[in-house]
């Protein structure tokens, strides 16, 4: 019997569905190397369909993700458990920004996320990971953060009422 090269699929190093936070929150910015597709989908940079195998790989591809140095494309989209670190991260981005809610709940139960934390001790702690895209029809809420920012208050604006 031979044995596989490359090691297990990634999916298998994936977080399962009771382990992701209901909610997590996507940052869309000018500097985003992610777009929007036709039904609301976001698409990462470099949809890699081949090479999803081995732990060295994924955690490789992570770090370069989250590498602050490393500009080229990656196959995945961060997104934040805690909306405040969402947030702050939108406010030090170039504008126009949006905040998405994204509702966990909505997506497969093998659906592919990944905790970065798992990975790489650079990452942030409420980071998680989406493989290739977040589905449109995942998505409950945008914020959109105003053009110019008042800078006499450092006060941000309140999320609208009962999404949560």
């Amino acid at each position: 019997m031979t044995r596989r090269r490359g090691g297990r699929p990634w999916g298998y190093y994936s977080e399962r569905y009771y382990d992701i936070p209901q909610y997590l929150h996507f940052v869309q910015h000018p500097g985003s190397q992610s777009w929007e597709d036709d039904d609301g989908s976001f698409v990462a940079a470099d949809t890699c369909s081949t090479g999803r195998r081995g732990l060295f790989h994924l955690e490789d591809q992570i770090s370069l993700h989250v590498d602050w140095y490393y500009r080229g494309p990656t196959c995945f989209i961060s997104t934040f458990a805690d909306y405040d670190h969402a947030y702050n991260w939108a406010r030090q981005r170039f504008r126009p920004t949006n905040i998405y809610t994204i509702d966990t709940s909505r997506l497969p139960d093998d659906f592919i996320i990944f905790y970065a934390g798992r990975f790489n001790s650079d990452a942030f702690d409420s980071e998680y990971l989406f493989l290739d895209f977040i589905p449109g029809y995942s998505i409950i809420y945008c914020e959109c953060l105003p053009r110019y920012p008042n800078f006499r208050t450092n006060q941000r604006p309140r999320r609208s009422q009962g999404f949560y």
